[in-house]
């Protein structure tokens, strides 16, 4: 039996529930927004197609490796070179990505999630240990409707 949780994540006000039962999708509607947190370590989740908006957040490693170049050991050299780098289309595509990323990680830890994957509903519910983002959904629907 798999356990998750999930949690309103308002003010200091904390609520928990810990279950590891089916729940079956209660008829209400969507949610507004279903934001997803996880990283490429993890398991793939299932229906992603129902997040509106999906955070991965072991990503940096590579952009960065795309920016380094060898130093070639003069101190006037390697800066101009460095700026050709960023300069570069690749570079600001790289540049790119690691704003992504610092933004993600940033929405991460305003959000107060505290493991992964987490499932971010409504920025109000979160629920954690879920690989399965309507099953997710489902519980916070249940949630709010006292079920």
């Amino acid at each position: 039996m798999r356990t998750s949780s999930f949690y309103k994540t308002s003010g200091c006000q904390v609520l928990a529930l810990l279950c590891g039962i089916t729940v079956s999708a209660v008829a209400q509607e969507a949610p507004e927004s279903v934001w997803v947190f996880t990283t490429q370590r993890l398991p793939a989740l299932q229906r992603l197609d129902l997040a509106t908006e999906v955070f991965v957040l072991d990503t940096i490693e590579k952009p960065l490796k795309n920016l380094s170049f060898q130093n070639p050991k003069n101190e006037t050299a390697a800066r101009q070179h460095a700026m050709a780098v960023i300069r570069s289309s690749e570079g600001q595509a790289v540049l790119a990505q690691l704003k992504t990323h610092a933004q993600a990680v940033a929405i991460a830890w305003q959000s107060g999630i505290a493991k992964l994957p987490a499932v971010l509903i409504d920025g109000n519910y979160v629920v954690y240990g879920e690989y399965d983002v309507q099953v997710a959904i489902d519980r916070i629907t249940r949630f709010r409707h006292g079920q």
